[in-house]
């Protein structure tokens, strides 16, 4: 158990799951738990490979009775982590700029792997709170039926909440998850060519404050009361392309939130929006009255 606890993430690498890349890293420290299966680990922000972690927001079924299975999850991953040192090993994937990572419990005081568990990753989809992600391995499919045999976490109640699958447009009501990403109808949607701060990352005026919040706040605004309206690119990630519905060719909602200073260009992704995110910090709006890290830089632990 121990010998292939230290060689975990690396037998992923050898069995074709992880592509080799020259990035990979490893990292230790203390956890600080996100939702959607994010962590943050002495300011890196990762994301755990292989499962897919509920969002706060989401709702499981149980017999036509909705229960706040997001929180649930959170509440399990946020518990079981606390106090709990780990090592992860991270990289980029082909095509991702996200940082994919496999995590182990370790010994405090002599770094040695410690636990039951192979990993986190593991643990988290055995305990029934995150679900299997068999499009980047296979390895926790065992972990996620043992789950529903014991009817562990989501399985307890009806299953993990229904996702329908993307199509190239989509609409609706959307309920704003963070200053870049909506929910319309259970797809989650990233807005193309934009940027904004994580929830919980604060920019500085005189003193701090939660500009992460500021701006899914802003977000919000601006979908409430509307349908939105998304074109979908194709790829994992479900960036789209939205707009309020009625608005014609207006500005998306990425341009509309770059603006208004509440976002910035995505540079890694487009750089269409590089000229309005220079209006919005001449202008000084939104965040651009304060000092802040970029957020694809605070991802990486800058401060």
């Amino acid at each position: 158990m121990k010998f292939r606890t230290l060689v975990f993430f690396w037998t992923l690498v050898a069995s074709g799951f992880v592509p080799v890349v020259a990035n990979s890293q490893e990292i230790t420290g203390p956890i600080r738990v996100y939702d959607g299966g994010a962590i943050e680990i002495t300011r890196q922000y990762l994301h755990l490979f292989g499962l897919t972690g509920l969002y706060a927001h989401q709702t499981c079924d149980a017999d036509g009775v909705p229960w706040d299975c997001g929180v649930a999850a959170l509440g399990w991953t946020a518990d079981v982590t606390s106090g709990n040192r780990y090592r992860c090993t991270y990289q980029t994937l082909p095509g991702d700029t996200r940082q994919w990572a496999t995590c182990m419990e370790v010994d405090p005081e002599g770094g040695a792997p410690i636990g039951e568990w192979d990993s986190l990753n593991q643990q988290w989809v055995q305990s029934g709170w995150a679900i299997a992600n068999p499009e980047q391995t296979d390895l926790y499919t065992d972990d996620q039926q043992a789950a529903q045999t014991a009817g562990a976490g989501v399985w307890r109640l009806g299953g993990p909440p229904a996702i329908p699958a993307p199509t190239e447009t989509v609409s609706g009501s959307a309920f704003v998850v963070d200053g870049n990403t909506l929910d319309i109808g259970g797809v989650l949607i990233k807005l193309y060519g934009s940027d904004a701060p994580e929830l919980r990352q604060f920019c500085v005026v005189q003193s701090r404050f939660e500009c992460g919040y500021s701006a899914q706040a802003h977000l919000a605004e601006l979908v409430r009361g509307n349908e939105v309206h998304c074109v979908l690119d194709a790829g994992p990630r479900n960036f789209g392309h939205c707009r309020i519905e009625g608005l014609g060719d207006g500005p998306t909602l990425a341009e509309q939130m770059i603006a208004d200073g509440w976002a910035v260009s995505a540079r890694q992704v487009s750089q269409d929006f590089s000229d309005v995110e220079l209006e919005a910090r001449r202008e000084k709006r939104g965040m651009w009255v304060s000092t802040f890290v970029r957020p694809a830089q605070w991802r990486t632990g800058q401060r």
